[in-house]
């Protein structure tokens, strides 16, 4: 019989700090509107689909960790999710 492996997915993030140009940093303690405008900053620089996947992959990395700040994430992603 073969031997399984264990899958372990990584997660990369590449480009650290790309969305830190545009004001989303402390995300804890920013408000919604800030949030947003950052946000709004990064996607007319790198596109819809990159900030998503940015923002997906950090909500995953909070996801066990802290639930609150890994929510905001989430909420944050839909956003992008809703713009044109």
């Amino acid at each position: 019989m073969p031997k399984k492996r264990s899958r372990k997915n990584i997660i990369v993030i590449k480009n650290k700090g790309d969305l830190t140009k545009y004001g989303y940093k402390n995300v804890r303690k920013l408000s919604r509107k800030k949030r947003h405008e950052s946000l709004d900053k990064a996607v007319k620089q790198y596109g819809r689909v990159t900030v998503m996947r940015k923002l997906g992959a950090i909500r995953a990395l909070h996801y066990n960790k802290d639930r609150p700040l890994s929510n905001k994430f989430y909420s944050d992603l839909k956003y992008v999710q809703r713009l044109d």
